[in-house]
């Protein structure tokens, strides 16, 4: 699997050998901006919210900002 990231220039890619493959979708960890953005998403009684997240050049989370739109 490939990721292209024109911005940076930069196309990243991961791969995994045959025996090192993850049998599911449990197996994965999950990605830090999906572990903030989905308890977020999935609370119907909140406000809308709009949420930028802000990664360093390593494409780690670097910071997160949430806005409630009114």
């Amino acid at each position: 699997m490939c990721l292209s990231l024109p911005h940076l220039n930069k196309v990243t890619c991961f791969y995994h050998s045959r025996t090192t493959v993850p049998s599911s979708t449990a197996d994965l960890p999950i990605p830090q901006a999906d572990a903030i953005f989905y308890p977020l998403v999935m609370d119907s009684l909140g406000p809308p919210i709009e949420l930028k997240f802000i990664y360093d050049s390593d494409l780690n989370l670097a910071r997160w900002e949430k806005v409630e739109i009114k």
